[in-house]
């Protein structure tokens, strides 16, 4: 398996280019966490691994994205609103 280009984002969290034009999370916790700062109080999100084993996060139980049909990994809810930059 060829090695990722990686970079970090805005938020310090470590991304990656994927084969579907945007770029995912190289970790679950990593698209947990930039939820987290993108969610407001009370929202729900959906945590996804991808066929090329990265992971991506969405609002929707049944994403039409590219990248999609992937498997959960996990579903929450934001408790608390991040601060934001």
């Amino acid at each position: 398996m060829a090695e990722r280009t990686t970079h970090t984002d805005h938020n310090g969290i470590e991304r990656t280019p994927n084969e579907w034009g945007f770029n995912s999370f190289l970790t679950a916790v990593g698209a947990e966490r930039s939820a987290r700062y993108l969610g407001r109080r009370g929202s729900h999100w959906f945590i996804w691994k991808l066929a090329d084993g990265t992971y991506d996060f969405t609002s929707s139980a049944s994403p039409n994205l590219p990248g999609h049909p992937a498997e959960l990994v996990k579903e929450f809810d934001v408790e608390h609103a991040q601060s934001r930059r």
